[in-house]
């Protein structure tokens, strides 16, 4: 005997009425529920100085013509905004931020922009809904490995919490507090390892916002997850550089992420090693 679900949709007038797979056939709705509550909005974190030299490494490494995915967070929200100084991008990501309104109304051509779900204000979500531009997928289509692998120069941009210097990189917790899900960015480091032209790129600050803590570490914190293997990671930014991990042999790699360290830490990791 199949499982039965119950479906109730809350019909509200500030959702936006959006292209792509965002329809929900009538009769399979067993309850409707208005409502005109706004919607839950998620606020960008405070863009510094630190997180625009981080986008301009990262910007660097974003051929043109390329198919974009990007993760959550301020870093990843000012590369959308600015992939419009880049030539001919196209979209193609699990979610995406505010920088979107300005991705689209600046760039010089017209873009495919295919996500899952919209991170941003009531205006975002009124943008995409006069947009016929953003087309809405289900995860089967934003994190099919096999379908992105297939497009060129498919770049995953993600951030993390702390790397370790074998490029383990942490993005769930703090310490055994957990702080996010695993959500979709090995899904998208995959597809880029196996897309032609394809590269993935994990951005972070290189300490902690007090600057009291670097977010290189000799070793995860106690209790910190994996995210993202070691054998996985490619490009590391911080806002002092580049390190590229893929190919490298463990004690090239952490020297490669010493370099791009806060310099108060990088005497601290190399006597780790």
């Amino acid at each position: 005997m199949g499982t039965e679900f119950v479906v109730i949709a809350e019909i509200n007038p500030h959702m936006p009425v959006t292209a792509g797979d965002s329809r929900v056939p009538v009769e399979k709705i067993h309850l409707a529920v208005e409502s005109a509550a706004p919607l839950g909005e998620y606020r960008t974190p405070h863009q510094t100085e630190r997180d625009r030299r981080i986008v301009d490494y990262v910007l660097d490494l974003i051929p043109d013509h390329a198919w974009v995915q990007l993760g959550v967070g301020s870093v990843p929200d000012m590369v959308l905004y600015r992939l419009a100084e880049k030539v001919g991008i196209q979209l193609y990501s699990g979610m995406l931020s505010q920088g979107l309104i300005h991705f689209v109304e600046h760039t010089r051509h017209t873009p495919k922009i295919i996500t899952g779900e919209l991170a941003g204000n009531q205006e975002l979500y009124d943008f995409c809904g006069r947009t016929p531009l953003v087309e809405m997928a289900t995860s089967k289509v934003t994190h099919n490995i096999l379908l992105l692998a297939k497009l060129p120069r498919f770049v995953s941009i993600n951030s993390a919490v702390e790397i370790d210097l074998h490029g383990q990189s942490n993005g769930e917790t703090i310490g055994e507090v957990q702080i996010s899900g695993v959500g979709g960015s090995l899904d998208y480091i995959e597809a880029a390892a196996l897309s032609e032209g394809g590269r993935s790129i994990i951005a972070l600050p290189s300490t902690t916002e007090d600057g009291k803590h670097s977010k290189i570490v000799p070793r995860l914190t106690p209790g910190a997850v994996v995210t993202t293997p070691r054998f996985c990671t490619d490009y590391i930014v911080t806002e002092y550089g580049v390190a590229r991990l893929k190919g490298k042999d463990l004690r090239a790699r952490a020297e490669a992420l010493i370099a791009i360290a806060h310099p108060d830490f990088r005497d601290q990791l190399a006597n780790s090693l």
